[in-house]
């Protein structure tokens, strides 16, 4: 073979390797997508419920003390089970801790929290740390709380803060 025979049908061989590559790469690539949504892509669909709310905060000293009123404005409803009220730093007017009796949103909302239904906190829904209802002459202070509605997956893997409101003296978090 002579030097100018061997190189005479080669041509072509650059274009068909260039397909070749151009092949090779996309296919790496849709597997890469491919592989990045079936492993995270499940955790994406699941969302939290859309919870549109207006907050009144009665601050008054007297009677029962302060309230707290949560109205679901708009949105989905809010299934009970699948939400935790969380509140912290609730207290007497003389700072003795009060800790949430658990069972509030269930009480007056059912078992879900639609819209133009409101949830009342008052001192009815706290008990004293050693589990003693709040006395008539114990009156409520939320200055320093911060309350929350934390929405879970059914799963457990995923939570979703859907409400949060905080004191007005609160500081930190």
């Amino acid at each position: 073979m002579s030097r100018g025979t061997w190189f005479e049908g080669d041509r072509g061989v650059s274009e068909v390797v260039g397909v070749v590559l151009l092949i090779g790469v996309t296919a790496l690539l849709v597997g890469g997508v491919g592989v990045y949504l079936f492993q995270y892509g499940g955790s994406l669909q699941e969302a939290g419920p859309s919870f549109s709310s207006s907050t009144v905060y009665n601050d008054s000293a007297t009677g029962d003390g302060q309230t707290l009123r949560i109205t679901h404005e708009s949105g989905d409803p809010v299934p009970t089970d699948e939400v935790e009220l969380r509140i912290q730093d609730a207290t007497t007017e003389r700072g003795t801790p009060l800790a949430y009796g658990g069972n509030a949103l269930e009480r007056q909302v059912g078992e879900s929290f639609t819209a133009s239904e409101t949830l009342v906190l008052d001192r009815t829904a706290f008990t004293t740390r050693s589990g003693s209802p709040v006395t008539g002459s114990q009156h409520l202070d939320l200055g320093e709380a911060a309350v929350r509605i934390v929405w879970t997956t059914e799963n457990g893997k995923r939570s979703e803060i859907i409400y949060e409101w905080t004191g007005p003296d609160r500081t930190g978090a």
